[in-house]
């Protein structure tokens, strides 16, 4: 049985450190992508509602 002493990385490991910069830099990319995706499914719904528009209808609502 062989037992590695603190000074010896695995392989897993040694695997799992190189490549978990590489992981980040996806993440990150992701959230980009997911935000400027929604940005851009916000401004075109703001093209066809105005949110004035709503508000108005909201407390005209709460009126009746």
């Amino acid at each position: 049985m062989k037992i590695a002493l603190p000074s010896h990385r695995g392989t897993l490991v040694a695997v799992a450190g190189a490549t978990s910069a590489a992981k980040t830099e996806t993440v990150d990319a992701i959230a980009v992508v997911y935000m400027l995706s929604t940005v851009l499914l916000l401004l075109v719904a703001l093209r066809f509602v105005n949110p004035t528009q709503l508000v108005t209808r909201v407390k005209e609502a709460a009126r009746d």
